[in-house]
């Protein structure tokens, strides 16, 4: 009889252990798929950066071609663009 209760503990116990490492698989699982989901998200937001960067870059060049467009002289250019940094 008391073999019997002890192989009931047993089993009991090697059930629980199962089920602690099941849970414990399934925990490691999620955090993995956490991992690979922040690292896309970073990949996104890194490409969405150089895109909005390359805009302003180029907006920037567009813009001293049009001020050397309709200027006469690249001095003049300078002047303007001095004049808009000091304000005089």
């Amino acid at each position: 009889m008391q073999n019997q209760d002890e192989m009931k503990n047993l089993k009991r116990r090697w059930s629980m252990l199962s089920r602690i490492k099941e849970a414990n698989n399934d925990m490691r699982a999620e955090s993995n798929n956490l991992e690979n989901l922040s690292d896309g998200i970073s990949q996104v937001w890194f490409i969405v950066m150089i895109v909005l960067t390359a805009l302003v870059g180029l907006w920037g060049f567009i813009c001293i071609l049009s001020g050397l467009a309709g200027s006469e002289s690249i001095l003049e250019v300078l002047k303007g663009y001095v004049t808009a940094i000091t304000g005089t």
